[in-house]
């Protein structure tokens, strides 16, 4: 899954302006000053960040904790692109390439006469356990060294609210039986380890 993920294409995303509104050239332009030096007299111009993995993902279940997700994916050299918006076109200010571990925990939700519902939860991501290095930076007047310091701000500031925004996955009907009482754990046997529902 985690080979397939990366070598389809699924994992380069777009996260911008339009997904969250305080993601602009102004808001980033408080780290990176130089930007603002293009930007537009109220500075709300857009922002986009890329993703590009660079290597497959790795997973790892675990026991639906904090401390223990029901899925860990240990991702390395994801390079993000940043693109802002200037003279009618988007170019890019620099990337960043990040490592990181992203846990996943699911939230079950039934209301009566209804089909079951997960939700998917992040865990355990902070600027604190994001390993970040700024490469293709030319654009901008900040050293490389300079960004790694402020950049990981950013973070804090999208990952609360990419964790909130997560749809949750309505479980389907089989042969016209509906799930109930649902579970999750993590099973292991001589020969399988995986999540179970």
């Amino acid at each position: 899954f985690g080979h397939h993920g990366v070598s389809s294409g699924a994992l380069c995303m777009g996260i911008g302006t339009t997904t969250v509104a305080q993601l602009n050239l102004g808001t980033v332009g408080l780290l990176v000053p130089s930007l603002l030096d293009y930007a537009s007299d109220q500075g709300s111009d857009p922002l986009l960040l890329v993703t590009r993995p660079q290597r497959p993902l790795d997973m790892v279940v675990g026991e639906g904790t904090d401390a223990s997700p029901s899925l860990t994916f240990h991702i390395e050299d994801l390079e993000v692109d940043f693109y802002a918006f200037l003279y009618e076109r988007y170019t890019r200010a620099f990337t960043m390439s990040l490592t990181l571990d992203v846990g996943i925990n699911f939230e079950i939700e039934q209301l009566p006469g209804q089909a079951a519902t997960l939700t998917p939860v992040l865990v355990g991501i902070s600027s604190d356990n994001i390993a970040l290095e700024v490469i293709n930076s030319e654009f901008v007047k900040e050293t490389p060294e300079t960004l790694e310091a402020v950049l990981p701000t950013i973070f804090d500031l999208v990952l609360p609210l990419l964790a909130n925004g997560l749809p949750a996955i309505a479980l389907p009907e089989f042969a016209g039986f509906r799930m109930s009482d649902l579970s999750i754990q993590h099973v292991t046997t001589d020969e399988d380890d995986f999540l179970a529902i």
